[in-house]
């Protein structure tokens, strides 16, 4: 039974929770996997909302790839890891057809 298990009727909801043992499981996984294959992993965080994790993520994963500048800031100033940023653009056309 997990520490997050042993007490689930003691947090307060709704609220997000994140079991630090379980996210280093799992990115050893990623990881390993990444090393076997000879690759490199990219992680795309998308909104996510537990920015204080980044540390941890940064010790297995040293690239992400950010849909803002503030995000591409967030991972830079939190982990200090490589950043790709991609930027949606467009023009309107006040064009009629």
């Amino acid at each position: 039974m997990t520490l997050l298990e042993k007490n689930i009727e003691k947090i307060p909801s709704p609220c997000y929770v994140m079991e630090e043992a379980l996210l280093r499981r799992n990115l050893e996984l990623i990881r390993s996997v990444a090393q076997r294959a000879g690759v490199e992993i990219i992680l795309a965080f998308k909104a996510f909302a537990l920015w204080k994790s980044f540390p941890i993520f940064r010790e297995y994963i040293s690239h992400t790839t950010a849909s803002s500048l503030f995000e591409g800031w967030q991972w830079r100033s939190l982990a200090a890891g490589r950043t790709r940023i991609h930027l949606l653009m467009w023009r309107m056309s006040l064009r009629r057809y």
